[in-house]
């Protein structure tokens, strides 16, 4: 009876070569979405729909998704009134059209953003966690990949822009 014995070596080369083929592919991953580029006021509210499932990363691992483990915003506002903002971002998993509609069936998700009178404030990926609240309702539509997010201010009447270049990163676990 002839016996097979493997070699560590072996076993090395065999694993690098299902990694490289696709077969076992585990880790943490970083999504970036830019989604900026729209203003509202306290009567004229616009929302960006984000959609995760277009992202290359995304696809690439979407079935073998284990956790969102993070989400940070870099976000510029502009303050267009002569008086200053308290900036604010909602989620939802719907479309809404009406600030009230926002502030109460969205989630929001950060607050306390103070923009002066006629200014234009970024916030950056790390300083965004000091201003961020109900991380879990985000973490949860991140996961199902799709979902509306909304600029608004805190007191009314106002008039922010959320400027281009504004960018969401995404880290999830997959294998």
């Amino acid at each position: 009876m002839k016996r097979f014995v493997c070699s560590p070596l072996l076993l090395s080369v065999l694993a690098v070569t299902l990694v490289l083929c696709g077969c076992i592919v585990s880790g943490q991953f970083v999504v970036v979405i830019d989604w900026g580029g729209f203003a509202s006021t306290d009567t004229t509210l616009n929302s960006k729909h984000v959609d995760l499932t277009t992202n290359s990363t995304w696809v690439d691992h979407k079935d073998d998704i284990q956790d969102i483990i993070d989400v940070k915003f870099k976000v510029t506002i502009h303050n267009a009134m002569s008086t200053e903002a308290t900036g604010e971002v909602y989620v939802s998993s719907a479309s809404y059209t009406t600030l009230s509609e926002v502030k109460s069936s969205a989630t929001r998700i950060l607050h306390g953003i103070s923009i002066a009178a006629s200014a234009t404030k970024t916030i950056g990926f790390d300083e965004s966690v000091a201003y961020r609240e109900n991380l879990d309702v985000l973490l949860s539509l991140v996961k199902e990949g799709s979902f509306y997010i909304y600029g608004i201010a805190e007191n009314t009447p106002f008039s922010i822009e959320i400027m281009e270049g504004s960018q969401l990163l995404v880290t999830f676990s997959a294998g």
